[in-house]
């Protein structure tokens, strides 16, 4: 167990290097579990605030940022079912212009643009799960 998280199992190198970094820190460090909507923005909002109190580390067990958007986790046919540029965008990253219900991998890929855009993947140990977390 370390600083939380009772359970982490890595896959990768990658993971192993970045739970390396999480584990011998000399900060108190931030971990966020997922590489989706929410976890993406959670990493940059820490990044961002330029604090040099904390660490951040993002979890994802599949191997690709994504979420449930991530390869594999949707249907084939799936599409939006909110306008993708009027609801799904992000505030500093406006989503691309096209139709407002848009297919599955569309938004997979703006996704993975974010991440991309601000740096974000680095920050994130890809094929690791985390099966419990405790305070």
């Amino acid at each position: 167990m370390f600083k939380g998280f009772s359970s982490i199992s890595p896959f990768s190198p990658r993971s192993r290097d970045l739970l390396s970094l999480y584990f011998y820190s000399s900060k108190p460090c931030i971990g966020v579990i997922g590489a989706g909507a929410a976890g993406l923005t959670a990493v940059k909002n820490v990044v961002e605030s330029h604090s040099t109190n904390y660490e951040v580390r993002g979890f994802e067990q599949s191997e690709e940022v994504g979420g449930l958007w991530a390869t594999g986790r949707c249907w084939d046919s799936l599409m939006t079912n909110l306008p993708a540029n009027a609801v799904m965008a992000f505030r500093d990253f406006p989503y691309p212009n096209g139709p407002s219900y848009v297919h599955h991998t569309a938004v997979r890929q703006y996704l993975r643009d974010y991440a991309d855009a601000f740096g974000l993947r680095k920050y994130f140990a890809f094929g690791t799960r985390v099966t419990s977390v405790r305070h």
